[in-house]
């Protein structure tokens, strides 16, 4: 007898339609339809089941085409729907605007691993603009965010809502509040600089490497993208501050 053991990316054979497939038709392709993600129910914690079929998902939405989750994303305005109607929401996309007020990092087993084809995920607690609480579970975030100790960091993301979770009973202002729980490849940050704010994800800039090829597109072009939308004074600014800076530094090591 021979058994094969096909790893997830080596079962990925079927053709992905681009810009035109949602999220929910993305995740049926792979079994994961409207019956499997009732799994998912909206009365309690995050229990074993529902963790492994997080991320089984997880796995499967880093190949989700960027055009398609730009086409079917929903507005920062319709997360405050979710409570209301979260088997609606439930496999959609939505965007999450506000602030990162904590990361833990998820070590995954060895079998979860092998299966899955990355280390661990990153758990942020996210509040946003509009004040809805949120657990974010993502693939990745800016290497400089500290990890398990409180933060303050504004930030986005482009999430899929997967269930509701309690509110949290340490915080008794948060207790009946429930919380969102999404996941995303990763969590972009806007810090208080002009790149953060005209919306580029300054972490990307995190992976940039002197003296080599252009593996580095997507944070070269939100930077295109952030000096289009800056007005020519901005820019004039933020150049006059950071050689301020930079004479500074000069006469410290003179």
């Amino acid at each position: 007898m021979v058994v094969l053991c096909l790893s997830a990316r080596a079962q990925d054979a079927v053709h992905v339609p681009r810009e035109t497939v949602t999220p929910r038709a993305y995740l049926a392709l792979f079994d994961i339809d409207a019956d499997a993600l009732q799994v998912f129910n909206d009365q309690g914690p995050l229990d074993a089941a529902q963790r492994e079929l997080m991320l089984t998902i997880l796995y499967r939405m880093r190949r989700y085409p960027p055009a398609a989750a730009s086409r079917f994303v929903q507005p920062a305005s319709a997360v405050a729907k979710i409570v209301d109607e979260p088997d609606a929401a439930r496999g959609e996309i939505y965007t999450l605007d506000g602030r990162v007020m904590r990361v833990e990092r998820r070590q995954l087993e060895a079998a979860d691993r092998a299966r899955l084809e990355f280390d661990a995920y990153y758990r942020c607690t996210f509040e946003t603009r509009a004040g809805e609480r949120a657990i974010v579970c993502a693939l990745e975030v800016p290497r400089a965010w500290k990890l398990d100790d409180p933060i303050d960091e504004r930030a986005t993301a482009r999430a899929m809502f997967l269930k509701l979770l309690p509110g949290n009973p340490v915080d008794d202002a948060a207790a009946e509040q429930a919380r969102l729980l999404f996941i995303t490849e990763r969590v972009a940050w806007h810090p208080d600089t002009l790149l953060g704010e005209l919306g580029m994800d300054v972490g990307l800039l995190e992976g940039v490497r002197d003296r080599t090829g252009l593996d580095e597109r997507e944070g070269f072009y939100q930077m295109l993208a952030a000096v289009r939308r800056a007005e020519e004074s901005d820019l004039r600014r933020a150049a006059r501050e950071q050689f301020a800076r930079l004479q500074q530094q000069w006469r410290r090591i003179v």
